[in-house]
């Protein structure tokens, strides 16, 4: 006799849930696979594989004739020729301080100077200021001669080898002077908001300045940030521009400049985070990173020519941040309590300065990014210190004071 083939037959509650474990497991194993590989996406991102070289670079040479060896075309009879003194901008020079018999001077520009001077093997001293003049003084302090802009001037001037010296203005314009007469050579303009965006497509604020120092490529043609998100590179005898490096923001920050890969640094003004940049010399972007929440006023400075070296610039999230100059990421962040307008310098055995606006300077190990000491004013600093030969750190406060401190 056959047997009927027996059911099972589930309550209607277990029937129904069977299903819903099923869809959750499904779901879990999905959101595990989310979450490897958003673990993955963030180490190739954010995390730097391998060791980097904090080691100092070398600073410029000075020659047995008293003239400096600079791995740029500037005024080797100059000790200080451009912003931050060389194209890893360290802010370190190898004079050092010596007896001499010139006496302190004082000249009264008609407004405010923002900007930093730069100095000539004869030591004339050519800086330019908010009443809209660029001044050359000679060493006693009078007016050699001078030239008026339409705007005023921020930007540090440079001396090239050929005996020019060329400053950026307000009026959004580069001059090129024959600096021991002050005849103008070239100028050249930068885009408006319409050109911009008919050559580049970039839609940016309404104003081209020039607010950024000017700066210099091995082959001697010139690097010029300016407000519309450009940086320009001109030819250094014509001022016909080349090329330019596209930023995402008013661009204050003077491009650091590796001599040996052929790279260049620089951040701009963007206020949440893509806000550092690196470009080929040729013109092509190699990557655009940074972890900075508000804006980068200063200008970067790299610890060495290695392709693994360190580029480190602070912000106005009050962090001085290494970042790794091959692919952007970011190494260490040193935290101050105020923003940062001021740029980095570094001492001969590899310790980085940095000034804050929390009236601090600070002395930091480029390994490990860890405070070693610190030095504390009454004002805030937006002085970018410079450094001598002997390792002595020089910057100005709030308090309208000029400091030097030893580098303990």
């Amino acid at each position: 006799m056959k047997r009927d083939a027996k059911q099972t037959v589930l309550p209607a509650d277990e029937a129904t849930s069977q299903p819903r474990r099923k869809k959750r497991r499904i779901g879990l194993k999905i959101l595990l696979a989310l979450l490897v590989l958003a673990a993955a996406a963030y180490v190739v991102y954010f995390v730097p594989f391998g060791s980097y070289d904090a080691s100092p670079a070398p600073t410029t040479a000075q020659n047995a004739d008293g003239t400096f060896a600079y791995d740029l075309p500037l005024d080797a009879t100059s000790p200080w020729a451009k912003f931050r003194a060389n194209a890893a901008q360290n802010g370190r020079s190898p004079v050092v301080p010596t007896e001499n018999a010139l006496k302190p001077w004082v000249y009264q520009t008609g407004k405010g100077i923002f900007s930093s001077p730069v100095i000539d093997g004869d030591g004339n001293c050519y800086i330019g200021s908010a009443d809209t003049y660029f001044y050359c003084f000679n060493p006693d302090g009078t007016v050699k001669w001078k030239f008026q802009t339409g705007e005023i001037i921020d930007s540090s001037a440079l001396l090239d080898n050929k005996g020019r010296v060329i400053v950026a203005s307000g009026d959004a314009v580069t001059y090129c002077f024959d600096r021991e007469i002050g005849e103008l050579l070239w100028q050249f303009t930068a885009d408006t908001a319409e050109q911009l965006m008919a050559k580049y497509g970039i839609k940016t604020w309404n104003v081209n300045w020039f607010e950024g120092n000017v700066g210099m490529l091995p082959n001697g043609d010139l690097l010029v940030p300016n407000d519309n998100c450009l940086v320009y590179v001109l030819n250094g005898d014509t001022g016909e521009m080349k090329t330019v490096y596209e930023g995402n923001d008013l661009i204050w920050s003077l491009p650091a400049v590796n001599t040996q890969t052929g790279n260049i640094f620089f951040a701009t003004c963007h206020q949440l985070l893509q806000n550092a940049y690196s470009y080929n010399i040729d013109g092509t972007k190699r990557w655009q990173k940074g972890d900075f929440l508000g804006t980068v006023a200063a200008t970067t400075m790299l610890t060495s020519n290695a392709e693994k070296g360190l580029v480190l610039v602070g912000g106005f999230d009050g962090y001085l941040r290494a970042m790794a100059q091959d692919s952007g990421k970011q190494l260490w962040a040193f935290g101050t309590n105020d923003h940062i307008y001021a740029s980095p310098a570094q001492l001969s055995d590899g310790t980085v300065i940095q000034a804050s606006t929390d009236g601090t300077l600070y002395a930091i190990d480029p390994h490990t990014g860890k405070s070693i000491w610190q030095f504390d004013t009454l004002e805030p600093i937006r002085s970018s210190p410079a450094v001598d030969g002997d390792d002595n750190i020089y910057f100005g406060n709030g308090e309208g004071k000029l400091y030097c401190v030893n580098s303990d």
